[in-house]
């Protein structure tokens, strides 16, 4: 059984470790929030950042800033794009922390399947190997007189 969902995930040599914890305490070292992963329907309903828009939106946030007055926008919707502003660039350092942190143990994995699958493929070649030197021998069928054929 899958262990996507569960709080619980085997470690190697099978000792169970409490996911959910160590989580929160990685976030806590980050000062990020752990949340459970959204769904596709929540993810796709989610207003994204397009290349250059995060430039964009940072730009008109300072403008904004600067000249909420003259806007004469509601306090509110200055104070939501503002922590909208810090939530984004309080949470990217840590997201890129991780990324490198998670391509680097992917790396790892890949290099060590590499490792693996090679000494098992090694292996499949030495049993073939073994085969072609004694190859299992074959009943031989009697020969027809004035015959070089086997039938």
């Amino acid at each position: 059984m899958p262990h996507r969902f569960s709080h619980e995930i085997p470690l190697p040599g099978g000792a169970p470790c409490r996911k959910k914890v160590d989580l929160e305490k990685i976030a806590k070292l980050l000062d990020v929030q752990y949340q459970p992963p959204l769904d596709a329907g929540d993810i796709q309903s989610l207003n994204k950042s397009l290349l250059g828009y995060q430039a964009i939106t940072d730009d008109t946030a300072r403008f904004v800033e600067k000249h909420a007055q003259t806007l004469n926008l509601d306090p509110d919707v200055l104070a939501g794009l503002q922590q909208g502003l810090a939530d984004v660039q309080r949470l990217e350092p840590a997201e890129r922390l991780l990324e490198t942190l998670r391509l680097s143990v992917y790396h790892q994995r890949l290099h060590a399947t590499s490792t693996y699958m090679g000494a098992m493929l090694d292996t499949a070649r030495r049993v073939r190997g073994i085969g072609y030197q004694w190859p299992i021998p074959t009943r031989r069928l009697p020969r027809k007189p004035n015959s070089g054929w086997i039938s």
